[in-house]
């Protein structure tokens, strides 16, 4: 994942990488997550390791949520990108997914090239 630049309207552009190898379902799935995260207008965000407590995966049990087979609990809005670690903030997501998506956000922050409080937009790298 790379930074795009910055838009006309101050948001920074980030392009998501698709894996390769994965089927177009997952491929779906990333377009899917991308759009619901960017309709949440995210915002990068220190987060605090007590925010993380309880985790999703918790939280999703004790709601006595279903598991499937392949996927992870998500916070559709990270926490790193302002999302609450709230039940109307989790769906199951493909685990590929989930942890691709997830590690892009982190290599971006990790590396510098969005900070705290940048307003950020997903698209679809190539």
């Amino acid at each position: 994942m790379e930074a795009e630049g910055v838009a006309e309207d101050g948001v920074t552009e980030i392009a998501i990488k698709m894996k390769k190898g994965w089927s177009q379902e997952q491929i779906d799935a990333m377009i899917t997550k991308i759009n619901q995260v960017n309709d949440r207008n995210p915002v990068v965000t220190r987060v605090e390791e007590q925010a993380r407590n309880p985790s999703a995966t918790s939280i999703w049990r004790r709601a006595g949520r279903e598991f499937e087979p392949g996927k992870d609990v998500d916070h559709i809005l990270d926490l790193r990108l302002g999302g609450k670690n709230s039940l109307a903030n989790m769906q199951l997501l493909d685990s590929s997914v989930n942890r691709s998506f997830g590690a892009q956000i982190g290599n971006a922050i990790r590396h510098g090239r969005v900070g705290d409080d940048t307003f950020v937009r997903f698209t679809v790298m190539g």
